[in-house]
């Protein structure tokens, strides 16, 4: 577990899609999210979350980051969940940095795959 959340700042948080309570999840991840996929993000990676009143809907917690602002981030956990819909060039621009595959260097600089793929550094990370 690597946020600072507590259940008290929790209750202050409400699903961006319903309005309900959000609550934390720590214990039985693992069982919580098996068999989920997003293509976003590898669940495998999700350290905790914060799920819906109802249980419909599961935002993870990545590198201590609770994803709330974009609800498409949100995993359905039943199958008649509510969904985020962004317009058409939202989704574009969203699909677009999702697709960058970036890769971030030891000194937290932000390298796209394309540098991969040519097998060089630019001149600035040389």
């Amino acid at each position: 577990m690597n946020h600072d959340l507590t259940s008290e700042d929790c209750a202050l948080f409400r699903c961006p899609l319903t309005g309900e309570a959000l609550q934390l999840v720590d214990a039985n991840l693992k069982q919580l999210l098996d068999g989920k996929e997003s293509p976003y993000y590898q669940v495998s990676e999700i350290e905790s979350g914060l799920i819906n009143a109802s249980g419909s809907l599961f935002y993870p917690i990545l590198q201590g980051v609770a994803l709330l602002l974009l609800p498409v981030y949100a995993l359905a956990m039943v199958e008649n969940a509510p969904k985020a819909n962004l317009d058409r060039d939202k989704a574009q621009v969203f699909a677009y940095y999702n697709d960058l595959n970036y890769i971030q260097t030891d000194n937290d600089n932000i390298l796209y795959s394309r540098y991969r793929t040519v097998g060089r550094l630019p001149p600035r990370f040389r």
